[in-house]
């Protein structure tokens, strides 16, 4: 990336080198510079600060000439930006991520659309779900998510919300029972902020609370608390994490 570090290691170098001249050039450009080197290894950072294909090269050494890419700051956040973006427009968030990691492998694989697409595919899909603990987390995760849609079909949640609402008398009752109801309905995220966000938006508008301050309750008692129950659909994701860690 323009401008930012990127580790450069050369191992096998003969003991009595102490420095090395490193050549980085493309067509209009072209810079020098004298790494250290310790042990027979050269282990450091380079900086390059212009766009484009260059070539690294060590005219001292007999070592092969490295090409490296250097992209604008500014196509990092494309990827996310976009993601971001078709999943607020399509309310699709798999797709939207999938998207985003399409659109970074165009600009990882020279701009060429279609090898972003193989390389999306053979290299960034089939490889995350070819690991044992991927397919474990999506498994559960699928599986749980049926038994979610199950108790919310059923009626079940929302049944257990309309209990605590009962309990919303004046202002501070109201929002009491917003943050109960959040705790209650632990098992996702996102079905706690649907069934407590539209249960009780009409019981705060109607006690004049802002819709301000129901949104910041239910988004407190939302993803906070799925996160560090036992059963939940985090569960499953956080697990693999422990184990990748």
């Amino acid at each position: 990336m323009e401008g930012i570090e990127f580790s450069f290691v050369v191992s096998g170098l003969p003991d009595s080198v102490s420095s090395v001249n490193v050549i980085i050039q493309n067509d209009y450009y072209k810079d020098e510079v004298v790494l250290n080197a310790s042990a027979g290894k050269i282990d450091t950072s380079l900086v390059i600060n212009e766009t484009g294909n260059f070539n690294l090269t060590l005219p001292q050494l007999n070592v092969e000439k490295v090409s490296v890419r250097v992209f604008p700051g500014l196509l990092s956040i494309i990827p996310p930006l976009l993601a971001i973006l078709f999943a607020l427009i399509f309310r699709q968030v798999i797709l939207s991520l999938i998207l985003g990691v399409y659109v970074g492998a165009v600009f990882i694989y020279d701009y060429n659309p279609l090898t972003g697409l193989l390389r999306l595919i053979d290299k960034y899909i089939i490889n995350s779900i070819s690991d044992v603990s991927h397919i474990q987390i999506i498994v559960f995760t699928l599986l749980f998510g049926g038994v979610i849609g199950l108790i919310s079909k059923s009626g079940g949640t929302r049944g257990i919300a309309n209990v605590i609402t009962k309990f919303a008398k004046n202002r501070k009752s109201t929002m009491l029972s917003a943050w109960l109801s959040g705790l209650v309905i632990f098992f996702d995220d996102y079905a706690n902020t649907l069934i407590v966000g539209n249960l009780m938006r009409p019981v705060t508008d109607k006690m004049k609370i802002s819709r301000e301050k129901l949104s910041f309750i239910v988004d407190a008692t939302a993803a906070p608390v799925a996160s560090i129950f036992i059963i939940s659909s985090w569960i499953g994701y956080e697990v693999g994490l422990i184990q990748d860690g």
